[in-house]
């Protein structure tokens, strides 16, 4: 099991409860309620930032900058520039291909990435994805594909992944 995924239980804790409570068929639902909003990519988390950062901002743009920052004032230029900044790099992140492996770039990774013959043998299938994996690519369980250069998922449920996209030559 990976890092990321350590800290949230399969099911919910109080599963032998619920099911005793309310019968197999609202626990069922309860369960697969928790495990689209716990173990599978989704976005909710996003769209909880976005109301959030936006619904601040607008609420400080209508009560607040004219009664704290002077008409004159710069200030109000960099307000704007930094949601519009704040609310791209969320879209770039949110919509940036996190090098993910399919059976269509599989081979030009393999020969992009050398084995080093210790941790990262070639010849490795992903039993999930049935494609040979290419050195340091993992399979991740949140997402159900394999990842180039995986390195950790920030928020389980949130769609962005740390990988070699982020990474810097």
């Amino acid at each position: 099991m990976h890092r990321c995924c350590a800290s949230v239980p399969r099911v919910p804790p109080c599963s032998r409860g619920l099911r005793r409570v309310f019968g197999h068929r609202l626990s069922n639902a309860a369960f697969s309620l928790w495990f689209y909003l716990f173990k599978r990519a989704n976005p909710i988390l996003q769209v909880v930032y976005l109301v959030l950062v936006n619904g601040g901002w607008v609420l400080f743009y209508i009560n607040g900058q004219s009664k704290y920052i002077p008409k004159e004032s710069i200030h109000h230029a960099f307000i704007d520039l930094t949601l519009l900044a704040n609310f791209v790099s969320f879209m770039l992140c949110s919509t940036s291909n996190p090098g993910v492996v399919t059976r269509e770039n599989a081979p030009q990774l393999v020969r992009m990435f050398p084995y080093d013959n210790q941790l990262y043998l070639p010849k490795v299938m992903c039993p999930t994805c049935v494609v040979e994996k290419p050195a340091r690519s993992k399979h991740c369980s949140y997402c159900d594909r394999c990842v180039m250069k995986f390195d950790h998922q920030s928020v389980p449920h949130s769609q962005p992944l740390h990988s070699e996209s982020d990474q810097r030559s």
